[in-house]
C-alpha cells in the first residue's frame, strides 16, 4: 500500500529523501529502484529563489534544495562542511577556510573560490542579510581554494551564521549575466516555475553526495487547508504541508495509510509598530 507523508515543515522532506550513504550495498539497492517522482502541496507559493533576497519559510524550503552552504546544520544542531573542507583559525578574529575540490554547479561548472567570494559578499552586502553578516569586516580571497573571514571581533557564531540559508553559494557567472537565473550545486535544480499553480524541481546529475531514487519534485501551490487534504486522501499528492489541527488529529489517528510527522517550529512571530508614527503618540 502506498504511503503519503505529512510534515509541518518542509524542511524535513530534505532529511527523509536526500539521506546519504556510502556503503556499497545501499548504492546497488538505491540504483536498482525506478525513478520516483514526490508531489506536495505547499499552503503558500515562493517569492523567490534567490537566498539574499528573502526570508520566508516557502522560498528557504525550496532554495535548501537547490543550494549549499560552507557549512550545514544537521538534525542534532551540529555544523558539518558542506562545501567547506577545513577550518583554521588564525587568531580571534582571522579564520581561513578551504573549500573542497570537484563540486560541480548544476549546470556543470567547478565551485570555486571565486564562486564563494562572490556570494558571500553580496550577501554581506544585502540589507536582508545584516542579521547573519554584521559581525564580517572583509572575505578575501588567499589562494584558489581557501579564503580568510575577517570579523571585526571575536566572533563565536561565526561557522553558524555561515551556514544560514543567506549564506549560500551561487555560480557567480550565471547571476552576473542574468540575476534571476539561480545556480546552485544542491541536490535539485529548477525544472520549471509556474506562477501561481506550481515549482517543479529535478535531479542535479552533478550532485554526487547523497543516494536517493527521487528525480523529481513538484511543489503545488495550495492555499486552502481543506484543499491540501482532499489532494492528500485522494492520492492527487505524496505530501501534504501545515494540515489543521483537527485533520492532522483525524488521520495520526484513524488513517493507517497516512504516516504523520510533527515537529517543533524553531521560528519567532511577532507584531511589530511603527513608533515614529504620530498616531502611537500618548497625549495627555
Amino acid at each position: 500500500m502506498k504511503k503519503n507523508f505529512i510534515y509541518l515543515c518542509l524542511i524535513v522532506i530534505i532529511v527523509l529523501i536526500a539521506c546519504s550513504g556510502k556503503e556499497d550495498d545501499k548504492k546497488e539497492t538505491i540504483q536498482n529502484k525506478e525513478d520516483k517522482t514526490i508531489t506536495i502541496a505547499e499552503k503558500a507559493e515562493i517569492k523567490t529563489l534567490d537566498p539574499q533576497k528573502t526570508v520566508d519559510s516557502a522560498s528557504l524550503s525550496v532554495i535548501q534544495m537547490i543550494n549549499q552552504k560552507l557549512f550545514k546544520i544537521d538534525n542534532d544542531g551540529n555544523i558539518i562542511p558542506e562545501i567547506a573542507e577545513e577550518v583554521t583559525k588564525v587568531d580571534t578574529k582571522t579564520t581561513l577556510i578551504k573549500i573542497k575540490k570537484d563540486l560541480f554547479f548544476s549546470n556543470g561548472e567547478p565551485v570555486t573560490v571565486d564562486d564563494v567570494l562572490f556570494s558571500l559578499n553580496r550577501a554581506k552586502e544585502s540589507p536582508r542579510m545584516t542579521q547573519d553578516f554584521y559581525m564580517i569586516e572583509s572575505f578575501e580571497k588567499v589562494d584558489d581554494s581557501t579564503i580568510k573571514v575577517k570579523t571585526f571581533y571575536e566572533a563565536g557564531n561565526l561557522l553558524h551564521k555561515l551556514a544560514s540559508m543567506g549564506a549560500s553559494i551561487m555560480n557567480k557567472k550565471a547571476l552576473e549575466e542574468n540575476e534571476n537565473n539561480i545556480i546552485g550545486s544542491g541536490m535539485f535544480k529548477l525544472k520549471e516555475w509556474v506562477a501561481g499553480d506550481r515549482i517543479v524541481l529535478e535531479r542535479n546529475e552533478y550532485f554526487k553526495e547523497a543516494n536517493s531514487n527521487v528525480k523529481e519534485i513538484i511543489i503545488k501551490f495550495i492555499p486552502e487547508a481543506n484543499s491540501r487534504m482532499i489532494m492528500l486522501e485522494t492520492g492527487e499528492v505524496d505530501i501534504a504541508e501545515a494540515l489543521l489541527p483537527l485533520d492532522f488529529q483525524k488521520i495520526s489517528r484513524e488513517d493507517d495509510k497516512f504516516t504523520t510527522v510533527e515537529m517543533q517550529s524553531s521560528s519567532n512571530m511577532f507584531i511589530g509598530f511603527d513608533l515614529r508614527d504620530k498616531i502611537y503618540l500618548i497625549k495627555g
